[in-house]
Protein backbone atom coordinates (compact mmCIF):
# COMPACT_ATOMS: atom_id res chain seq x y z
CA UNK A 1 0.00 0.00 0.00
CA UNK A 2 1.21 3.36 -1.13
CA UNK A 3 1.31 6.12 1.74
CA UNK A 4 0.33 9.87 0.18
CA UNK A 5 3.85 12.22 0.30
CA UNK A 6 3.09 15.51 1.29
CA UNK A 7 4.99 17.80 -1.69
CA UNK A 8 5.28 21.62 -2.36
CA UNK A 9 2.32 22.48 -4.45
CA UNK A 10 -0.01 20.69 -1.47
CA UNK A 11 1.98 23.17 0.61
CA UNK A 12 1.50 25.91 -1.80
CA UNK A 13 -2.71 25.55 -1.76
CA UNK A 14 -2.84 25.60 1.89
CA UNK A 15 -1.00 28.42 2.50
CA UNK A 16 -3.52 30.14 -0.33
CA UNK A 17 -6.46 28.70 1.40
CA UNK A 18 -5.46 30.31 4.63
CA UNK A 19 -5.11 33.74 2.79
CA UNK A 20 -8.20 33.40 1.41
CA UNK A 21 -9.87 32.55 4.61
CA UNK A 22 -7.99 35.80 6.37
CA UNK A 23 -9.04 38.14 3.70
CA UNK A 24 -13.03 37.01 3.45
CA UNK A 25 -12.91 37.44 7.74
CA UNK A 26 -10.87 40.93 7.62
CA UNK A 27 -13.64 41.71 5.15
CA UNK A 28 -16.47 40.36 7.26
CA UNK A 29 -15.13 41.85 10.68
CA UNK A 30 -12.84 44.87 9.68
CA UNK A 31 -13.25 47.75 12.18
CA UNK A 32 -14.89 50.47 11.12
CA UNK A 33 -13.15 53.66 9.98
CA UNK A 34 -14.32 57.15 11.27
CA UNK A 35 -16.57 58.86 8.87
CA UNK A 36 -14.62 62.36 8.00
CA UNK A 37 -16.29 65.42 8.64
CA UNK A 38 -16.36 68.22 6.46
CA UNK A 39 -13.60 72.03 7.42
CA UNK A 40 -15.06 74.06 9.84
CA UNK A 41 -14.70 77.88 10.57
CA UNK A 42 -14.58 77.95 13.95
CA UNK A 43 -12.96 81.07 16.20
CA UNK A 44 -9.44 80.46 17.71
CA UNK A 45 -8.24 81.90 20.54
CA UNK A 46 -4.36 81.13 21.34
CA UNK A 47 -1.70 83.07 22.98
CA UNK A 48 1.77 83.92 20.76
CA UNK A 49 4.65 84.16 23.33
CA UNK A 50 7.76 86.57 22.94
CA UNK A 51 10.70 86.22 24.62
CA UNK A 52 13.77 88.99 24.83
CA UNK A 53 11.74 91.85 23.42
CA UNK A 54 13.06 95.62 23.56
CA UNK A 55 10.93 98.17 25.15
CA UNK A 56 10.11 99.87 21.96
CA UNK A 57 9.15 96.95 20.50
CA UNK A 58 6.52 95.84 24.08
CA UNK A 59 5.11 99.56 23.73
CA UNK A 60 4.52 99.31 19.97
CA UNK A 61 3.11 96.06 20.30
CA UNK A 62 0.91 97.72 23.74
CA UNK A 63 0.05 100.77 21.62
CA UNK A 64 -1.55 98.11 18.48
CA UNK A 65 -3.35 96.14 21.52
CA UNK A 66 -4.72 99.51 22.98
CA UNK A 67 -5.87 101.32 19.54
CA UNK A 68 -7.50 97.59 18.69
CA UNK A 69 -5.58 96.89 15.35
CA UNK A 70 -5.73 94.02 14.18
CA UNK A 71 -2.08 91.91 13.25
CA UNK A 72 -1.28 90.22 10.13
CA UNK A 73 0.02 86.35 11.30
CA UNK A 74 1.99 83.98 9.10
CA UNK A 75 5.43 83.66 7.11
CA UNK A 76 4.58 83.33 3.90
CA UNK A 77 0.57 83.85 3.56
CA UNK A 78 -0.65 85.96 5.87
CA UNK A 79 -4.42 85.95 8.19
CA UNK A 80 -5.65 88.73 10.65
CA UNK A 81 -5.50 88.30 14.23
CA UNK A 82 -7.01 90.58 16.77
CA UNK A 83 -5.01 91.13 20.03
CA UNK A 84 -8.01 90.71 22.97
CA UNK A 85 -5.09 91.17 26.34
CA UNK A 86 -1.41 91.89 26.34
CA UNK A 87 0.97 91.11 28.71
CA UNK A 88 3.82 92.64 29.46
CA UNK A 89 6.55 91.70 32.14
CA UNK A 90 10.77 92.06 32.31
CA UNK A 91 12.76 89.58 31.19
CA UNK A 92 14.66 87.37 34.07
CA UNK A 93 17.63 85.55 33.79
CA UNK A 94 19.75 83.36 36.07
CA UNK A 95 22.47 84.39 36.90
CA UNK A 96 25.29 83.05 39.98
CA UNK A 97 25.57 84.58 43.52
CA UNK A 98 28.36 85.97 44.55
CA UNK A 99 29.48 82.77 45.89
CA UNK A 100 29.29 80.83 42.42
CA UNK A 101 27.06 77.63 44.06
CA UNK A 102 23.67 78.94 43.95
CA UNK A 103 21.80 80.80 41.11
CA UNK A 104 19.51 83.61 41.53
CA UNK A 105 17.06 85.67 39.12
CA UNK A 106 17.81 89.09 37.89
CA UNK A 107 15.40 91.11 35.93
CA UNK A 108 17.49 92.10 32.35
CA UNK A 109 17.47 95.76 31.66
CA UNK A 110 14.90 97.21 29.36
CA UNK A 111 13.60 93.48 27.84
CA UNK A 112 10.76 92.51 28.17
CA UNK A 113 8.54 89.03 28.08
CA UNK A 114 5.77 89.95 26.13
CA UNK A 115 2.04 87.51 25.61
CA UNK A 116 0.09 88.57 23.04
CA UNK A 117 -3.76 86.84 23.87
CA UNK A 118 -4.85 86.56 20.10
CA UNK A 119 -8.59 85.78 18.23
CA UNK A 120 -8.98 85.05 14.29
CA UNK A 121 -10.93 82.48 12.45
CA UNK A 122 -9.38 79.17 11.61
CA UNK A 123 -10.32 75.99 9.59
CA UNK A 124 -10.97 73.12 11.65
CA UNK A 125 -10.60 69.61 9.85
CA UNK A 126 -9.92 65.81 11.37
CA UNK A 127 -6.26 66.60 10.72
CA UNK A 128 -4.98 70.30 11.94
CA UNK A 129 -6.01 74.01 12.69
CA UNK A 130 -4.99 76.29 9.79
CA UNK A 131 -5.30 79.86 9.33
CA UNK A 132 -5.10 80.57 5.28
CA UNK A 133 -3.02 77.32 4.76
CA UNK A 134 -1.00 78.19 7.69
CA UNK A 135 -1.24 75.81 10.31
CA UNK A 136 -1.80 76.61 14.32
CA UNK A 137 -0.71 73.96 17.01
CA UNK A 138 0.92 74.57 19.97
CA UNK A 139 4.92 75.00 20.22
CA UNK A 140 4.86 76.43 16.15
CA UNK A 141 6.43 79.66 15.82
CA UNK A 142 4.93 82.03 14.48
CA UNK A 143 5.67 86.23 12.72
CA UNK A 144 3.20 88.95 13.92
CA UNK A 145 3.49 91.88 12.14
CA UNK A 146 1.65 95.63 12.72
CA UNK A 147 1.93 98.96 11.71
CA UNK A 148 4.28 99.95 13.74
CA UNK A 149 6.22 96.79 14.75
CA UNK A 150 7.35 93.03 13.64
CA UNK A 151 8.33 90.13 15.37
CA UNK A 152 8.28 86.45 16.13
CA UNK A 153 7.10 84.14 18.84
CA UNK A 154 5.87 80.67 19.52
CA UNK A 155 2.29 79.52 20.27
CA UNK A 156 2.19 78.68 23.89
CA UNK A 157 -1.88 78.07 23.80
CA UNK A 158 -4.61 77.51 21.86
CA UNK A 159 -8.50 76.83 22.02
CA UNK A 160 -11.76 76.49 19.75
CA UNK A 161 -14.74 78.32 20.72
CA UNK A 162 -17.35 75.88 19.66
CA UNK A 163 -20.28 78.22 18.78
Amino acid sequence: MNKPKFNAMDGFLIVVLIAVIASGLYFVFKPDTPSTSSPQTVTAEYTLSLTDCTDELASALKASADSGETLMLGEKTRFPASITSIGITPTTQRVPNETGEAFVFSEKPNTFDVTLHLESQVTETDADISASGTVLKVGYSMTAKSRAASCSGTITELRLKKE
